[in-house]
C-alpha cells in the first residue's frame, strides 16, 4: 500500500453487488416523478394561459391585425411547449430485450415463463440485468429532462406575445 488511494479494493460480493445494482436503479428511477411533476405543472400553465387569453376576447370585431399576429405567435409557441411536454410525458420505451426487470418484456411473457426464468436466473445475469436497466432509464431519463427544458424555453417565449396581447385585449 502506497497510501495515495489508488489501493486495489477487493471486488464486491455478489450479495452486496446485487444490493447496489438496484440501489442505483432506484436512485434513476426516483428522478422520474420529479420530472413527471415538472411537466404536470408545465401543462397546467400553459393551459392556464390559453385559458385565460381565449376568455378576454369576446368578440371577433375587437380583433385587429396586430392581436391576431400576438395571437398566432402565442397560440404557435405554447402547440410547441405541449408538443415537448408529449415528449416527456411518454418518452420512447424500446430496448430492454430478454430483461426480466424491464416491466415491457415481462408483460410479453406468461406468468409460468416469467416466473421460471426468474428463478433460473443468476445473481451475475440479474445484476447485469439491473445495469442494463439501469443505463436505459438514464437514457429514458435524459431524454425527459431534455423535453422539459424546451418545453420551459416554448413556454417562457410565449409570454410576451401572450401578455402583449392580455394588455391589447384589456384595452378594449
Amino acid at each position: 500500500m502506497t497510501g495515495n488511494g489508488n489501493e486495489a479494493k477487493p471486488a464486491m460480493s455478489e450479495d452486496d453487488q446485487l444490493k447496489a445494482a438496484w440501489s442505483q436503479l432506484t436512485l434513476v428511477l426516483s428522478f422520474f416523478s420529479r420530472i413527471d411533476t415538472k411537466l404536470s405543472v408545465v401543462l397546467g400553465l400553459n393551459l392556464g394561459m390559453f385559458a385565460v387569453l381565449t376568455s378576454r376576447i369576446t368578440k371577433v370585431e375587437d380583433l385587429h391585425l396586430l392581436l391576431v399576429l400576438l395571437l398566432v405567435a402565442c397560440l404557435l409557441l405554447l402547440t410547441l411547449s405541449l408538443f415537448h411536454l408529449y415528449k416527456g410525458a411518454f418518452p420512447d420505451l424500446k430496448g430492454g430485450t430478454n430483461s426480466l426487470v424491464y416491466f415491457g418484456n415481462i408483460a410479453k411473457l406468461s406468468e409460468p415463463a416469467f416466473v421460471g426464468a426468474y428463478r433460473a436466473l443468476s445473481t451475475t445475469a440479474l445484476v447485469e440485468d439491473i445495469h442494463e436497466q439501469t443505463w436505459r432509464n438514464s437514457k429514458i431519463l435524459v431524454g425527459k429532462f431534455y423535453a422539459l427544458q424546451k418545453s420551459y424555453q416554448w413556454t417562457l417565449a410565449a409570454v410576451v406575445p401572450w401578455l402583449i396581447s392580455l394588455a391589447l385585449v384589456s384595452t378594449k
